[in-house]
């Protein structure tokens, strides 16, 4: 669920609630346009490949905060709660992307001419998937579930 991501960009202290709402789904959109840009070449060396990398490094200062801050077990949040990760196995598979993408780089021949065509259909089903799939929470549920959260872990 996209509440779960939404409170780990509030909890790191990136941005505030009500700019979370919009903010997480944009980087959802992003990485999904991302991944679909590498199945079709045009551009693909000269901005989606720097795009991707640039986004995983972006990811791996914040596992290298949220390690400095919390140590480098418990979880990080990236997958919600479908995969289970630390800070350090996603700092981990981060770099080895990070390796791949560089390979990629280096090794791929990138169409530049003017097929814009399907990137800009990319970008239009990524914005539909993520309003569709991960519509806006009202401001009081996020408020609520902040709370919720913050009792528990008072419990433990």
């Amino acid at each position: 669920p996209v509440l779960a991501f939404e409170m780990q960009l509030v909890s790191h202290g990136i941005t505030s609630r009500p700019v979370v709402l919009i903010l997480a789904r944009v980087i959802i959109a992003a990485e999904l346009f991302l991944g679909l840009c590498f199945f079709q070449s045009s551009y693909i060396k000269k901005y989606f490949i720097p795009a991707s990398m640039l986004l995983l490094i972006i990811f791996s200062f914040d596992m290298i905060y949220l390690i400095i801050l919390k140590g480098p077990g418990g979880s990080c949040g990236c997958f919600g709660s479908v995969i289970t990760m630390t800070p350090l196995d996603a700092l981990i598979k981060n770099l080895f992307l990070l390796v791949l993408l560089n390979y990629l780089y280096k090794n791929i021949k990138s169409e530049e001419g003017g097929k814009i065509l399907l990137p800009a259909v990319f970008l239009v089903i990524s914005i539909l998937a993520v309003l569709l799939f991960a519509k806006i929470t009202p401001f009081e549920i996020i408020s609520k579930a902040n709370d919720q959260l913050g009792r528990v872990a008072f419990l433990i």
